[in-house]
């Protein structure tokens, strides 16, 4: 209903620019040339639309289609077997890096970062 709705507000538009362009210049030119002008115009006009209805159309069907598919053929076979979901979460990660990287981190490293914050910067 949509898709439709808007192929004929496209279409209109096509039309507005267009084809009334060329009725309004063709009151100026040769009768020959305005004929081939507005034949031209028309032509143009006719092949916008259509290529914009095929499109929209298109999309159309294959939203649908695909609708379809989730709604209808999805709910046959689906079983809500298998385990809770889990979001994602980092901290248990990060937590785990962080005890690791304690235990590796060397004394005199530490002794050196104390005597660095407490008394200041310290030269080696």
């Amino acid at each position: 209903w949509a898709l439709s709705l808007a192929h004929a507000g496209l279409s209109e538009v096509f039309w507005e620019r267009v084809m009334l362009s060329a009725l309004e210049a063709a009151d100026t030119l040769h009768p020959l040339v305005a004929a081939l002008a507005v034949s031209g115009a028309f032509a143009m006009w006719a092949a916008m639309t259509f290529g914009v209805l095929m499109v929209m159309e298109t999309l159309s069907a294959c939203l649908h289609d695909i609708r379809l598919h989730w709604v209808e053929f999805q709910n046959k076979f689906y079983g809500g077997d298998g385990y809770p979901f889990v979001a994602l979460s980092f901290g248990p990660i990060f937590a785990g890096y962080k005890s690791q990287e304690a235990e590796s981190v060397d004394k005199n490293q530490v002794a050196r970062l104390v005597s660095v914050t407490s008394r200041g910067v310290k030269r080696d």
